[in-house]
Formats: structure tokens, sequence, C-alpha cells
């Protein structure tokens, strides 16, 4: 599996913060993939915000959900992140951002919203072009298929690693702090 050069650079950092296996979201060519043991095993076509911003604003999570956010509000942040089984009425099976819990709103790994046709959410998640992959209020929608995958496939129900990448991948060290200081080595310890 071919992976472009942000996205390897996000698994080498997650692999310097000890994660195996976890879920990556690349913005910019809207895709998400699944690693087991630092390996890409999975990648299939993702959703994200309507916005290309990359932090929320100060703030967000202190305001409650609205009906009619302005389109510059409909972002998916980047950064690592874990993720939690949920249940939802209308998605069924979700991955809910731990991190990212709003007064009465959250965001999270859900089957794709088609409720709206005149957004083409379908055709835009069947679309090459990673340009039409932004419309989400900040969610990230995959198919069917790919949330079955993925359910299926996280090791930890409660606090499986999500890295999403930033739209402006130019300095992706600066969404991903080290966790932990890195292990020495044999030979930095002799």
């Amino acid at each position: 599996m071919g992976l472009s050069a942000p996205v390897r650079e996000a698994s080498l950092i997650a692999a310097r913060n000890g994660d195996r296996d976890y879920i990556l979201v690349d913005k910019e060519r809207g895709e998400i993939f699944m690693f087991q043991d630092g390996k890409p095993v999975f990648r299939d076509s993702a959703l994200t915000g309507l916005s290309l911003a990359d932090r929320l604003p100060p703030g967000a999570l202190e305001q409650p959900f609205t009906q009619n956010p302005k389109p510059e509000e409909k972002i998916t942040p980047a950064g690592r992140f874990t993720v939690a089984m949920e249940d939802d009425p209308r998605y069924g099976p979700t991955l809910a951002v731990n991190e990212i819990q709003g007064k009465d709103w959250d965001i999270a790994i859900h089957k794709v919203f088609l409720g709206v046709p005149r957004e083409r959410r379908g055709a835009r998640l069947a679309s090459s072009n990673g340009r039409e992959k932004h419309i989400t209020w900040g969610c990230v929608d995959v198919s069917g298929e790919t949330m079955k995958h993925l359910v299926e496939a996280v090791p930890n129900e409660d606090s499986t690693p999500l890295y999403i990448l930033p739209y402006d991948q130019t300095n992706l060290a600066a969404f991903f702090p080290p966790l932990r200081p890195a292990a020495r080595t044999a030979s930095q310890v002799e």
C-alpha cells in the first residue's frame, strides 16, 4: 500500500509515541487508514470538515451545538486523539473522539450522513479528488463498510489512538508533540 510522505511521517511519529495499532485520517487527501503492528492494513475514503482549518477556535467546546454553524466553524481538528466505541441512534456504531466533547456535541468517526442530497456526500466519498472530501460539520464520515471494518479492528474500545493530519501538512510535528521522552537505545546507555 503506497503511502504519501505526510502519512509516512505521521506513522513514524506514532511509532515514537509507542502507538502500534491506530487510526489515521489524512484530511488533505480525504483518506482514512488503520494501522496494526505499525503497518497500514486498511485504507479507504473519508469526508472531513468543510473548513480547512486545523484547530477549533478558543472556547468552541463550551459552546452549545447550533443547527446552522458557519462554514468556518465546521472543523475537523488535527492532532493525536483517542476514540471510544459508542452507539448512536442515527449512525449506529461510532468512534467518538474522547478529547473533543463539546457542551452538547462531539466529533466522531461514523457512517456517512446522506440526509441532505444537495451535499452529494455519497458521490464525494466515492470521488478520488481530495478537494471534494471537505463537507462535514467536523466529524469524519466513512462508508458503512469502512465503519464496520474499523469497529471490528479497533484494538481498544475505550482509547484507540487516532491521528488526524492537518490540512496544511508542512509542519506535522507541531500537531503531534512527543507523548513521552524517546526510549534510549542500548548504545545510548553504554
